[in-house]
């Protein structure tokens, strides 16, 4: 694997350095880059003059890939926050906007499996609120940033994961709970964007 990771990383290179491509001086927020592709991309990122903000949820992963991103000259830091809490998401717009400066580039590619049923602390079906909804609220916590760093550019990134769902059942991914009020589909769909951006969001 880390002979095709070279190989790829090699053509790459090539392909850049022919088209003159820099990212010097532009800051790359970056949800899922500890670790596989993410941190594969983030590094090249980083090769092309990018400040990386690496978002993870595990502390260690995200500490090892600045290590390694620092290792080719880069810049990079780790911010922690598990895209699937809205309370974490909410922190992670405040730091970044916190630090000033621009936001160029927001890439979300941050998400997984989980298991049938979890849920998050406001009733959210786990998987939908780390592979979409907490992509939707930090894009619109940093809304107003991204527009101030024009052109600022929103990656979304996804995977063949979903070939791996056979059947879904829309009703329960947007039941918000068994104490709740009946409502239709488009209610419950609202219902689900706004309690989960209720927590300490601005």
């Amino acid at each position: 694997m880390r002979a095709e990771e070279d190989k790829a990383a090699g053509l790459i290179r090539i392909r850049d350095a022919a088209e003159g491509w820099s990212m010097k001086g532009k800051t790359v927020l970056f949800t899922g880059a500890s670790r596989g592709m993410g941190r594969f991309a983030a590094i090249e990122l980083a090769r092309l003059g990018a400040e990386v903000l690496v978002v993870g949820h595990n502390q260690a992963r995200g500490a090892a890939a600045v290590e390694a991103i620092r290792g080719t000259g880069g810049s990079a830091q780790f911010l922690r926050a598990d895209m699937g809490e809205a309370a974490d998401v909410c922190a992670l717009a405040a730091a970044v906007l916190a630090r000033g400066g621009p936001v160029d580039v927001l890439i979300h590619s941050a998400g997984g499996l989980l298991p049938a049923g979890a849920r998050t602390r406001e009733g959210v079906d786990r998987g939908f609120a780390q592979n979409f909804l907490g992509a939707f609220l930090l894009t619109r916590l940093l809304e107003e940033r991204l527009l101030a760093s024009a052109p600022a550019r929103v990656i979304a990134l996804g995977s063949s994961a979903h070939k791996l769902v056979k059947a879904a059942d829309i009703d329960a991914l947007l039941h918000p709970g068994p104490a709740a009020l009946p409502m239709d589909a488009s209610q419950r769909g609202r219902y689900q964007m706004r309690s989960y951006r209720w927590p300490s969001s601005p």
